[in-house]
């Protein structure tokens, strides 16, 4: 069973493991390793919501985590509630989530998450798959991919 731009079947193994926070770049207990996130939603909501990139293999993944334990120092562990998976990720392509640089029928939304590829002639994005994340839910939920354009920040 297919959903748009995600394989349903390998996330079963990821949706309610807990982890220690890590900081980009470390490989996880279970052989993932983290690429960095950011914050989503409310950011003074308890608990905090966040999107992961994670990586094994060729495979790409963007975790929807909600913090299960809080310390002085900020978020101390981490559950996966749902996973989009993305094997073989296409080179070129990229995932944008928690800039601001999304906007849906003209308007900045900041729930976007968008797998979007670069024209490096034209600098300018395509849009191939969007969702949009719902902390209440605990879900990704898909979004109209032509509705939704993104803009090109050189880095």
């Amino acid at each position: 069973m297919l959903i748009p731009g995600a394989v349903v079947g390998q996330t079963a193994g990821y949706i309610g493991y807990k982890y220690k926070a890590v900081l980009p770049d470390n490989v996880l207990p279970n052989g993932v390793r983290s690429l960095g996130g950011a914050l989503v939603g409310d950011i003074n909501a308890k608990p905090l919501w966040d999107i992961s990139i994670m990586t094994k293999g060729k495979d790409r993944m963007l975790w929807l985590e909600r913090a299960v334990r809080q310390g002085a120092k900020g978020v101390e562990e981490w559950e996966v509630v749902d996973v989009l998976m993305f094997p073989n990720f296409p080179r070129g392509d990229e995932l944008i989530f928690g800039t601001g640089d999304c906007t849906k029928s003209k308007k900045p939304d900041g729930d976007l998450v968008v797998q979007a590829r670069l024209n490096s002639s034209t600098f300018t994005y395509k849009t191939i798959k969007a969702w949009r994340t719902n902390p209440k839910l605990g879900k990704f939920v898909p979004e109209d991919a032509s509705l939704v354009k993104c803009k090109y920040d050189a880095p």
